[in-house]
């Protein structure tokens, strides 16, 4: 499978339509997916990442809200495994960092980490 590469969030063309597979696919796969928040999409709101509902803000514990981003990540297209994740989390100004170790369906290690989410 391949999906058109992304640039600074949007479609990266360089004089027509790039196509991304492997390690760069599933990367861009789990980052994209990280950062759409659900019910974003207007065709399925009960697509995205739960931010707001399940994983910032005060309360709840830190396994549970771990493993809804776990999961997101494992789910996402060209996937295979999940190899190391970590997540600094701070309920006082709501900033999350995640970085996470995956293997792509083709056996290439992928890398990814989002700064910021919120």
């Amino acid at each position: 499978m391949s999906v058109r590469a992304l640039s600074g969030g949007d479609l990266r063309t360089d004089g027509s339509p790039v196509l991304i597979t492997g390690a760069e696919e599933a990367g861009q796969n789990i980052e994209t997916r990280l950062k759409f928040f659900l019910g974003e999409w207007f065709l399925d709101i009960t697509d995205g990442t739960p931010w707001f509902q399940q994983v910032l803000g005060k309360g709840g514990n830190l396994p549970d809200k771990e493993a809804v981003i776990k999961r997101r990540i494992i789910t996402s297209p060209a996937v295979a495994g999940l190899t190391k994740f970590s997540m600094d989390y701070s309920e006082d100004t709501r900033a999350l960092k995640v970085e996470c170790g995956a293997v792509a369906e083709n056996g290439e290690p992928v890398t990814v980490s989002i700064p910021q989410v919120v």
